[in-house]
């Protein structure tokens, strides 16, 4: 918008004192406008992730307490099967897939009924396809999920948590300069 204004301006001799003076003044508007508009975008991408998460995390969670283990990993491969035909991991990265695959089998019926899976295998299988869904889900967004040391050695609810600061990080910003 500034360069609107100011875009056929000589740059030998920029006007009167005045003209200077209220281009001054409008440059920190035009900002202010610019970066507005840029936090109404995030605004509006991070609304519409969130309700994507919620759609994809809907069938898991509307599971009853008492499903059993065969119901529970229907419902979870099909979630998965669904997440993953919308939102194919924009990298391409196959290990992805490969970890998806892997903790899926850990969880299935089959790999449970050999006893070869402990109960704490199975609950970090279970974290890890949650926490994979979301980083790909996010990151088709356009955020970037954090990786490696910084939430390397967490457990789920601090991981998760490190996700969801790359959000609170963002918004905070952005709403603390309006304020």
């Amino acid at each position: 918008m500034y360069q609107l204004y100011f875009d056929n301006v000589q740059m030998e001799h920029f006007g009167t004192i005045r003209q200077q003076i209220r281009a001054l003044l409008h440059f920190p508007f035009h900002m202010a406008l610019v970066l507005l508009m840029e936090g109404i975008n995030q605004f509006v991408i991070w609304r519409h992730a969130v309700e994507v998460l919620t759609g994809v995390f809907d069938p898991i969670v509307a599971l009853p307490d008492n499903a059993t283990a065969t119901e529970y990993f229907d419902v979870v491969n099909q979630t998965i099967y669904d997440t993953l035909y919308i939102f194919w991991p924009t990298t391409n990265d196959t290990s992805i897939i490969d970890e998806i695959g892997n903790a899926l089998y850990n969880i299935s019926p089959a790999a449970n009924a050999t006893g070869n899976v402990t109960d704490d295998t199975f609950i970090e299988s279970a974290d890890s396809l949650v926490l994979e869904l979301f980083k790909i889900v996010v990151e088709d967004f356009g955020f970037s999920a954090p990786g490696g040391d910084a939430v390397n050695g967490l457990g789920f609810n601090d991981q998760l948590n490190a996700y969801y600061s790359v959000f609170t990080l963002i918004f905070g910003m952005y709403f603390h300069m309006l304020y």
